[in-house]
């Protein structure tokens, strides 16, 4: 087993808040940030989508507000 095995590289947690706001879990999304997820990492370089976009394509408004307010 590496020495490293939990440590996790950005773009897992990055990956982690994508996943959290297209459930619309707070909970999940704000232990990603914790962990230094990118509120304005894009999951699609090509359409920049980020998670923000990915909350409010799902209609989770209270993750849409979470992320808004943290991303200010």
């Amino acid at each position: 087993m590496s020495g490293n095995s939990g440590v996790k590289s950005q773009h897992d947690k990055n990956l982690l808040l994508f996943g959290a706001s297209e459930r619309g879990n707070i909970a999940q999304a704000q232990t990603a940030l914790d962990e230094g997820a990118d509120i304005n990492a894009k999951w699609n370089h090509y359409h920049n989508i980020t998670a923000l976009i990915i909350a409010s394509a799902n209609h989770h408004l209270d993750m849409v507000k979470f992320l808004f307010v943290i991303g200010q």
